[in-house]
């Protein structure tokens, strides 16, 4: 990833208010939204790659990624508000 010109680090460094929705797809829908401030540094990278390397894959594959991954950003989110809603209720007669 290049810093100065991936499009997400761009549009955070300029605008840290990120938001995150998961929601499902089919009847009943529901969801939540938390919106949060994002930070971009390049510290503890490779800490970071291996705490999550190791664990979904393991110690043995987290060494090999920090050992063969060029340095890059960390993007750390700090939630702020949350919120959920359920349209559940509104099929029911």
């Amino acid at each position: 990833m290049d810093a100065e010109t991936d499009r997400k680090i761009r549009h955070i460094r300029r605008d840290p208010r990120v938001t995150f929705v998961v929601a499902n797809q089919t009847w009943p829908y529901k969801g939540f939204e938390i919106r949060a401030e994002a930070t971009v540094s390049n510290d503890d990278f490779y800490g970071v790659l291996g705490r999550t390397a190791e664990h979904y894959q393991g110690p043995d594959d987290a060494k090999e990624m920090v050992d063969t991954y060029a340095e890059g950003l960390v993007i750390r989110i700090e939630p702020g508000q949350a919120r959920g809603w359920s349209y559940a209720a509104e099929g029911e007669d």
